[in-house]
């Protein structure tokens, strides 16, 4: 499987973004005649832990941090529904998410 998708016109390999995968503990760059691949820069994003409150997991967050975005969170909302036309921003906002 590997090697098709290597050489697929669709998907295959290119100097600007090769294409790579996470083996074990290993990170595998393929490249193919056209260029050799000198540096690799990583990006990791780690997976956040599960929340489950009757568990008593918590979320990822510092405990310094968690109380103070949670207060943005609650000044933020209240600002936002204070003005009259909150329920239009609002609307937007829901729709113009990511």
């Amino acid at each position: 499987m590997r090697s098709r998708i290597r050489t697929s016109t669709f998907c295959k390999t290119i100097t600007s973004s090769p294409i790579s995968a996470v083996t074990g503990n290993q990170l595998k760059v393929y490249h193919d005649n056209r260029f050799i691949v000198s540096k690799c820069k990583v990006s990791y994003i780690r997976k956040p832990a599960k929340i489950n409150l009757l568990l008593n997991q918590n979320c990822d967050l510092a405990n310094e941090f968690h109380q103070e975005i949670c207060d943005r969170v609650s000044l933020y909302i209240k600002e936002l529904t204070d003005a009259p036309d909150w329920e239009v921003k609002f609307r937007d906002m829901m729709t113009n998410k990511d």
